[in-house]
């Protein structure tokens, strides 16, 4: 559900000589934007660099009442001088915040001649912080925003990445105030972080069904779309954040409830309007630079919690074909798909609690929720000749490795992804 009450921007900002800062109250650095003033406050980089600091600043009102569950409202003017608030805090897997705001540093500096003005937008408040990155001369803006959706009339879901559209409107319309070019404000380069938007991972036009989960998890009406979507709307959050161990099917699984919906037209601005490979195969995206990346072994430890647990390495054991798409998110029908991968990772065999078992499910967990979807290559879809600055292709997977040292290699866990491309292969048919 939503998972956060307040929408804010974290602005860390690269200052250049043409930046207006109109004075310094009592030693917080103030910038008049056409939203309004914003006062800040100094921090240091790693390495000791000066960084004016614009954090929890609103670019929304806060999804809160009646605002809960709808799209995020745009703030343009602040009725008074706007200070910087504290960041947001978290509770257990809840996002607790009271508005939706972002954060901006930059460094007062000023030099002589043409000055190179870019800037690196996160999609968390807190998973970039600017005292490594402000070592060089950039302007970086990071925000929070809701997670979770319904997919319905009454809410039509994505409002987490529409408060993120939101939060750069907000940017475009303010970031000349801060030294920025409000006419870079787009996707013109992306990295994903142990993501990608190419997986096996089922989509859907709704989630009701855990609408329902949700509001009979908190004593919800669940028989109608508007009367759950009211009472969720008085739910306190706290109350909501500690009802998620009710959408455990097996273990901690599935470790995706929410997911991006593809979104029917009700009439709102629609984030999601068709499946991403659809989109792609019918050239309607823009091609830019994409990196996508993975932590090595990474979602591994999941197979430690399977098999320290009796009753989970039982279950597993006995009913394989209902737990394989719980935990491996295998779309429906999954039994083809959940035999082939039993046989390929663990040898249709009976799992136990030893290090041969925990390294083979641990492959399979890494696999399905990270490591095929990073491993997919799309770029067959624009032709034989993938774009020049793509250095992975279908027939060399070559991979960039970063460590102490930097290493190219090639054909990442080859002979594992195959068996996931034979079960849900890319169509490349333009």
């Amino acid at each position: 559900m939503v998972h956060a009450s307040c929408l804010v921007i974290y602005w860390f900002v690269c200052v250049f000589s043409s930046v207006k800062v109109a004075a310094e109250v009592g030693g917080s650095p103030t910038v008049v934007t056409p939203s309004g003033p914003i006062v800040g406050s100094l921090m240091t980089s790693r390495r000791g660099r000066p960084i004016h600091a614009f954090r929890g600043i609103r670019y929304a009102e806060p999804p809160i009442g009646e605002l809960r569950f709808r799209l995020p409202v745009l703030l343009t003017k602040y009725k008074e001088e706007t200070r910087q608030r504290k960041a947001p805090r978290v509770h257990k897997m809840l996002t607790r915040a009271t508005s939706l705001t972002k954060t901006t540093y930059h460094f007062p500096f000023t030099r002589g001649g043409v000055h190179p003005r870019w800037s690196y937008y996160s999609v968390s408040g807190r998973s970039a912080g600017p005292h490594y990155l402000l070592d060089k001369d950039l302007l970086l803006v990071t925000i929070n925003y809701r997670l979770g959706s319904l997919g319905d009339a009454e809410a039509p879901g994505n409002n987490g990445f529409k408060d993120q559209v939101t939060a750069l409107r907000w940017v475009k319309r303010n970031i000349e105030s801060f030294g920025g070019d409000p006419n870079c404000v787009c996707f013109i380069r992306a990295i994903s972080m142990s993501g990608s938007p190419f997986s096996q991972i089922p989509r859907s036009q709704e989630l009701l069904s855990l609408a329902v989960r949700q509001a009979r998890l908190v004593d919800c009406p669940d028989s109608l779309t508007r009367a759950i979507v009211d009472c969720l709307r008085t739910v306190p959050w706290r109350r909501l954040g500690d009802s998620l161990k009710g959408f455990r099917d097996f273990s901690i699984d599935p470790i995706i409830i929410w997911r991006p919906v593809i979104e029917r037209d009700y009439g709102q601005e629609r984030f999601l309007a068709e499946d991403p490979m659809v989109s792609i195969r019918e050239g309607r995206i823009s091609s830019v630079p994409f990196i996508v990346s993975q932590t090595r072994d990474e979602f591994f430890w999941e197979a430690f919690l399977v098999l320290d647990n009796f009753i989970h390495t039982s279950l597993i054991n006995s009913d394989w074909y209902r737990v394989s798409p719980i935990a491996f998110m295998l779309p429906s029908p999954s039994n083809h798909a959940a035999a082939v991968l039993g046989e390929a990772y663990v040898g249709n065999q009976p799992l136990e609690n030893n290090t041969e078992d925990a390294q083979n499910l641990g492959k399979l967990y890494g696999d399905a929720v990270i490591g095929f979807g990073v491993h997919s290559d799309p770029n067959p879809l624009w032709g034989t000749s993938p774009p020049t600055w793509v250095p992975f292709t279908p027939s060399n997977g070559t991979n960039l490795s970063i460590s102490e040292q930097y290493t190219l290699g090639q054909d990442w866990y080859k002979e594992r992804y195959r068996i996931w491309e034979q079960l849900y292969p890319i169509d490349c048919s333009l």
